[in-house]
């Protein structure tokens, strides 16, 4: 899973110039600890929902533009599993996404390429035809000094990448600090598998 990592290095490489087009670069937000914030956890023990999401599964529209994140000084990944709620006025189901473990590090040697998927994230195909499944959610948590930034894919439908800049708080795809977007991103190839590794090495 390593070689899917280098890989993802060597992929994101021709969106730096787009990239550098749109917003401003994110920067570590010092007015709060986030990392002391809740007793030192680092995932909230389930995702938060979203106001404009009735469901939580993956409503919502598209990025304005790709993001311009920074590059972590620590991560975590979390998994969550999805729990059917109370039915909606539209005879849906309230879903919600519940932590499966605690948050497993990612080894310092795997950061500069997280860094690199990061910087590969692009603004969803708004046209693009998704599966009406459901499974599960994976977040990468980074640090930016103390300031903590959720990435959460789904591992259904489409495979949205969508960000939180409060993972305790904020919900996925709701981010409004500078160099965050709000709204659908897609990830490079390989980042499920990375995820997925990384979480795996970091039990």
């Amino acid at each position: 899973m390593v070689v899917g990592l280098l890989a993802l290095s060597s992929l994101t490489g021709c969106d730096d110039a787009t990239s550098a087009e749109s917003g401003p670069v994110q920067t570590a937000d010092t007015a709060v600890d986030e990392m002391t914030a809740h007793g030192g956890q680092i995932c909230p023990a389930r995702l938060p929902r979203s106001a404009t999401d009735d469901n939580s599964v993956g409503g919502g529209p598209v990025a304005p533009e790709a993001p311009r994140l920074g590059a972590p000084d620590a991560a975590w990944i979390c998994r969550y599993e999805p729990h059917l709620g109370r039915r909606t006025p539209t005879d849906g189901r309230v879903v919600t996404f519940r932590a499966t473990g605690d948050a497993r590090p990612v080894e310092a040697e795997r950061l500069p390429d997280f860094a690199a998927a990061l910087a590969g994230l692009e603004t969803a195909d708004p046209d693009r035809s998704c599966f009406a499944d459901l499974g599960p959610r994976w977040m990468l948590v980074y640090a930016l000094d103390h300031d903590l930034t959720g990435v959460v894919m789904n591992e259904y439908g489409c495979g949205d990448v969508r960000l939180t800049d409060d993972p305790f708080d904020v919900a996925p795809g709701d981010a409004t600090q500078p160099g965050t977007v709000a709204g659908i991103l897609s990830a490079p190839e390989g980042f499920l598998a990375a995820l997925k590794s990384a979480y795996a090495d970091g039990a």
